[in-house]
């Protein structure tokens, strides 16, 4: 991992010099460190200033990613394409068309698609990610109902601050699980946890 933290800036200029091409920096990459140069590229991505080019050159290359992402192999690999695939949602369109196909759990691509969605300011789903969407959608019409009201009384700026506090959160679930996949092995979540409020009585 420290010899990859010190070639990385070289690999990011490289990227973004050779343009899709440069994606071969990962394709030609022992499973392993590509996962870990997949995981320090999204992390450039969120840096407050990311390398000039940087987003464009990995844009350019979503269709090698994709590929990668579902081709048998190193889980932790493909869990930290989806790392990086969950940070361009620009690209929404081409990785949830790949989605159903790419080797990961539902609620992997649950929170994926999620990383990816624009906030419906009409009916939205904020703060009810964790630990992914679906769990929430589960919730009797009556609680749905309750929890839309307050979301859309929260005004457009704060919906949007909220949406991207559950990105950010996402997305940091998404690379720490991959790097735990990577370094221990393990896959997959606990169970869902139990959402149904205790009897007042």
């Amino acid at each position: 991992m420290n010899d990859l933290l010190t070639v990385v800036p070289d690999a990011v200029r490289d990227l973004e010099a050779a343009g899709p091409a440069g994606v071969a920096a990962i394709t030609a990459a022992d499973p392993v460190d590509a996962a870990y140069y997949a995981l320090l590229l999204g992390i450039a991505l969120e840096t407050p200033a990311p390398p000039a080019g940087l987003r464009d050159a990995i844009r350019a290359a979503v269709p090698d990613l994709l590929a990668l992402a579902a081709a048998p192999g190193e889980p932790g690999r493909t869990l930290a394409l989806v790392f990086l695939l969950g940070h361009l949602p620009e690209e929404r369109a081409a990785i949830l068309a790949a989605a159903p196909g790419l080797p990961i759990g539902d609620d992997d691509r649950d929170r994926l698609g999620r990383c990816l969605a624009e906030v419906d300011l009409d009916d939205p789903e904020l703060t009810r990610v964790w630990p992914h969407p679906a769990v929430w959608r589960d919730l009797s019409e009556e609680d749905r109902a309750f929890d839309r009201a307050w979301m859309r009384g929260l005004g457009p700026g704060n919906a949007a601050m909220a949406s991207t506090l559950d990105t950010v959160s996402l997305l940091a679930y998404a690379g720490a699980l991959a790097l735990w996949t990577l370094r221990d092995g393990a896959t997959g979540d606990g169970p869902d946890p139990d959402l149904a409020l205790p009897d007042a009585g």
